[in-house]
């Protein structure tokens, strides 16, 4: 037990050393159309990648144990990260992982599988200031579950990402 507590702490104290470089990679000019996505190593920003980058912000924030729980500065990143993810959502609920897939429900599952691991430690968090992520997660996991679920996937190995994800989303849509 100690010892999976242990390395508990050290993840989130790796989580938490990558945090500031998150938030330097983060568009932050309004009027950019990538507003809220995060810049990746070839400047190019990616809705699929957004929600990676989204959950570990929602992962510290939410984390009592973490140096940025409650942060200001996150809960501003977190809420344009939203924001990017709700303009570049397909109107069936899917993202693309671009420029290949477009409107993927497999890369939509991947993506939804990492929020909703954020989901879990959120309905774990019960501090006020985190109360206003739960309904705007729910409007994006919903939605994108949708889309997952009447799409379809390229591949069989997509399969598991697809029921994984539809399973979880099952249990809070």
């Amino acid at each position: 037990m100690e010892k999976g507590i242990q390395r508990r702490r050290e993840l989130l104290a790796a989580l938490d050393g990558q945090i500031s470089a998150l938030l330097l990679r983060q568009v932050k000019a309004e009027a950019d159309a990538d507003y809220g996505g995060f810049r990746g190593g070839d400047f190019h920003v990616e809705p699929r990648a957004c929600g990676f980058d989204m959950s570990r912000l929602i992962t510290v924030y939410v984390t009592g144990e973490s140096r940025w729980y409650l942060d200001e500065r996150v809960r501003e990143a977190i809420a344009a990260a939203l924001s990017y993810l709700r303009r570049h959502q397909r109107p069936g609920g899917c993202v693309d992982l671009t420029p290949c897939n477009f409107a993927s429900p497999p890369d939509t599952a991947f993506m939804i599988n990492a929020v909703l691991n954020a989901w879990w430690l959120l309905e774990r968090c019960d501090a006020p200031k985190a109360q206003w992520l739960r309904p705007a997660l729910y409007r994006l996991i919903d939605s994108a579950a949708s889309g997952i679920a009447t799409g379809g996937f390229h591949t069989p190995n997509h399969r598991w990402a697809i029921a994984s994800c539809l399973l979880h989303c099952a249990k809070i849509t």
